[in-house]
């Protein structure tokens, strides 16, 4: 089954890229794609807003976990080109199975940018 991570937010309310804040020495993407590795949910589809974000955040991941990065057409526009697109490729591709999308919260408010 493939999973999906967007990553193409703003973390405007965070005030810095969520993506890259590291805990215990790993970034929150690099932690969330080796979950969905583990759980042998690969590969991993990540939907990032610009083009550089694929090299900014693919330095952080394990080069050992399958990744297959999409860039939004329209940065910024919100998850849903993201989420349409590649399910629509997957169905078309997989049609008998099922999919879920599953969402991974942003950090716990005990966690602070500052």
């Amino acid at each position: 089954m493939r999973s999906l991570i967007l990553a193409g937010g703003r973390s405007s309310r965070m005030g810095r890229d969520k993506a890259v804040i590291e805990i215990g020495g790993s970034s929150l993407i690099s932690r969330v794609a080796k979950a969905l590795s583990d759980a042998s949910l690969e590969p991993i589809r990540i939907a990032v807003s610009n083009p550089e974000d694929v090299d900014h955040y693919g330095r952080t991941i394990d080069d050992e976990i399958e990744i297959e990065w999409v860039v939004d057409a329209e940065p910024h526009a919100g998850p849903i080109e993201a989420i349409i697109e590649p399910h629509s490729t997957m169905v078309a591709i997989l049609p008998r199975y099922s999919f879920r999308l599953l969402t991974f919260p942003g950090l716990p408010p005990s966690y602070s940018c500052h």
